[in-house]
């Protein structure tokens, strides 16, 4: 700055105090993105003392960001002047052929010419943006940036920068999009949730080169998930241990049978209208992680055994999700130690296929806490939050739709659906002893015909799947042609679906396929196979090659 000489010592003390806060107040507002506010600061500034360099520099800076070349350019060169001026006190002009620089102001000006040239670039470009059309961010905005700056941003130009790329990408082409998001990396609590909601084949396209460190990181992360993130899901495991010591509730379950489907016939009445009700979100098909349906019969049992125990129509969510558990869990080691004696026993004919793995040990492990809560989301059900804010609810017995649930003042409460009532009220054969099938003929047909039909692309599945069966000559080659005719369905499907998001989800499905990155159809026939098998529609055994081979069941 250059020298002043103020009437009183106070005056002039006064006079920087205010030029370095207008100074700061500038650079904050640079790095908020917010220019005009800024350009104001550093205006004020050069009012006060038109020989500040940083104040000529830092205006420079953003007027070439907003593309003011003309202005950009004058602005270097007054900082380099003042410069100059401020260093040899006036008496050297910019231009002196002689001049002397030390090392430290060498750099500087080289650094000064640089700026000057990318500004006359810009210049040449004819490039400019008006910065009265730029936009502003709120306080709000301001506030959520600056938890990111610079942990993970260094600026908040940076920040509005990738914000835009990655919604540009998505816009444009969402199959490609990962790239985009994949140019950055995750925290750990991004990756977190991508490996629970991706596969890993599509993970590691994403993200194709995560360093040693970072994957070091994530494996010391992964060990502390349930201890650092879920409070909730340590106290559900040692709830689920309290109700696996009673290891007669499925016993007691069948010998109550009677009554509680007297008590589910007698006061369960259908709920017409009811605001508070979380409905499934209408995706048509059943998901590959159920490959059985059999454990959403168990739920219905637990229902309505529960219904006529505390004598309520209407059952508290996680109070249901607890006993279910421990009764599949249950069923479990029961068929468990029958089909380790049968070493002839295939696969499908399994009852304890689908159905929580026992556990025995008295300390919850992590690992153990994850998958029951797994186990209970997708096959009892849980509360999904869409992006619009609104609330729906997946899982295996809400996708056939036997169960209806409704939340009210945080209580999340479950009920019979009309069919699910209808289907508990049927014999079933592992909750009468009379047979080791997991339906009766009877209830396999009401499933086909009442339940699988509502998912529309589900049924149409199952249809094309009977026809590539019956059509095959070689039974080696039928998995071949059933993932083709899946595919193809789906493609006709998506094609009609009026829906945008189940249009895109399911369009990505084929996408994946297609690009030979991942077979989702083929987590599609293996799950669809196998709930077909169960409900008697086809035979699957496999060869000595262990490939699988398919033929039409005869219906009894």
């Amino acid at each position: 700055m250059s020298e002043t000489k103020p009437t009183e010592q106070g005056d002039f003390k006064e006079s920087l105090d205010v030029i370095a806060t207008m100074l700061n107040k500038g650079n904050s507002l640079t790095k908020l993105g917010q220019y005009v506010e800024a350009i104001e600061c550093f205006d004020n500034v050069i009012q006060l003392d038109p020989e500040s360099y940083n104040a000529w520099h830092n205006k420079g800076k953003i007027l070439e960001t907003l593309g003011k070349s003309r202005e950009a350019i004058v602005c270097y060169d007054k900082a380099v002047a003042v410069h100059y001026l401020n260093l040899h006190e006036n008496t050297i002009q910019h231009d002196h052929p002689t001049r002397k620089l030390d090392p430290v102001h060498e750099e500087l000006e080289s650094h000064l010419k640089e700026e000057r040239e990318v500004a006359l670039v810009g210049k040449s470009s004819g490039h400019e943006i008006d910065p009265e059309n730029i936009i502003t961010l709120s306080d709000e905005d301001k506030n959520r940036i600056k938890e990111f700056i610079p942990k993970r941003f260094g600026t908040i130009q940076e920040f509005v920068t990738r914000a835009i790329n990655v919604n540009a990408a998505w816009e444009e082409d969402p199959f490609t999009s990962t790239k985009v998001f994949g140019q950055k990396v995750p925290t750990m609590k991004q990756y977190h949730f991508l490996k629970e909601s991706m596969s890993s084949q599509l993970l590691n396209d994403m993200f194709p080169n995560l360093t040693q460190k970072f994957m070091e990181e994530w494996n010391e992360y992964e060990k502390n998930i349930v201890i650092k993130n879920t409070d909730e899901l340590k106290n559900n495991s040692k709830n689920q241990r309290e109700e696996r010591r009673d290891r007669k509730n499925f016993t007691k379950l069948k010998l109550e049978l009677s009554s509680s489907q007297s008590y589910v016939e007698a006061k369960c009445k259908n709920i017409i209208n009811d605001e508070n009700e979380i409905k499934y979100d209408g995706w048509p098909l059943l998901f590959g992680h159920y490959s059985r349906i059999f454990p959403a019969q168990i739920g219905l049992h637990v229902l309505g055994n529960l219904m006529r125990e505390l004598n309520l129509t209407k059952i508290n969510f996680e109070t249901f999700t607890k006993k279910a558990y421990d009764v599949a869990e249950e069923i479990a080691t029961e068929y468990l130690a029958k089909e380790r004696k049968d070493n002839t026993l295939k696969r499908v004919k399994k009852i304890s296929i689908g159905l929580p793995r026992p556990y025995d040990d008295d300390e919850i492990t992590p690992d153990q806490a994850i998958k029951e809560q797994r186990y209970k989301d997708r096959n009892f059900g849980k509360i999904k939050k869409t992006k619009d804010g609104s609330k729906t609810f997946e899982g295996l017995m809400s996708a056939l739709g036997l169960i209806r649930v409704f939340e009210n003042r945080d209580e999340v409460s479950v009920t019979f659906s009309e069919e699910g009532k209808k289907l508990y009220l049927m014999k079933n054969p592992i909750f009468e002893d009379k047979d080791d099938v997991v339906f009766s003929p009877e209830e396999q047909e009401f499933v086909i015909n009442h339940l699988i039909s509502k998912r529309e692309l589900e049924a149409k599945l199952i249809e094309v799947a009977k026809k590539s069966i019956q059509d095959s000559k070689d039974g080696a080659d039928t998995v071949k042609d059933i993932e083709q005719a899946f595919q193809d369905e789906i493609k006709k499907f998506t094609e009609r679906c009026s829906d945008s998001n189940t249009s895109t989800r399911l369009g990505k499905m084929i996408k994946l396929t297609e690009d030979g990155k991942q077979t989702p159809i083929e987590a599609v026939r293996i799950a669809t196979l196998g709930r077909m098998a169960e409900l008697g529609i086809i035979d699957w055994k496999t060869n000595s090659e262990k490939k699988s081979l398919y033929s039409i069941a005869k219906r009894k």
